[in-house]
């Protein structure tokens, strides 16, 4: 990932119901999202929040940082999903400038990185 022109950090609490806000639009509602028993057995020791609605809490908070403010100026979103974002956690996205309209960011919560190769670009 390109981290030669930092743009700023911002940070969102990952509220612990949101999970079920996020399952009832996207019909989503898989166990280890919901109960602790069914994350253990799947290796993990925390419920967890949908990559997807990570991937979206992150888009949000880096077109805020950006000044972006309509959606549809995204023209692009890729991620790698590096790890679970944990309920109840405070999710911090570092944003880096790549060329005009082309981002690179990452996630991090609690000192582990959740989303790495984050890339934003957007319509001119």
């Amino acid at each position: 990932m390109d981290t030669a022109h930092p743009l700023g950090s911002v940070s969102q609490h990952v509220d612990k119901d949101i999970a079920d806000r996020y399952a009832e639009v996207s019909g989503d509602w898989a166990a280890h999202h919901f109960d602790i028993e069914v994350a253990r057995a799947a290796g993990f020791d925390f419920v967890f929040t949908h990559g997807l609605c990570t991937m979206s809490i992150c888009t949000h908070r880096l077109l805020g940082l950006l000044g972006v403010e309509h959606p549809a100026r995204v023209w692009r979103i890729a991620v790698r999903f590096a790890a679970p974002t944990p309920m109840d956690s405070e999710l911090t996205v570092n944003a880096f400038g790549i060329k005009e309209n082309s981002f690179a960011f990452e996630a991090v919560v609690n000192g582990t990185t959740t989303i790495t190769d984050g890339r934003l670009e957007l319509r001119p």
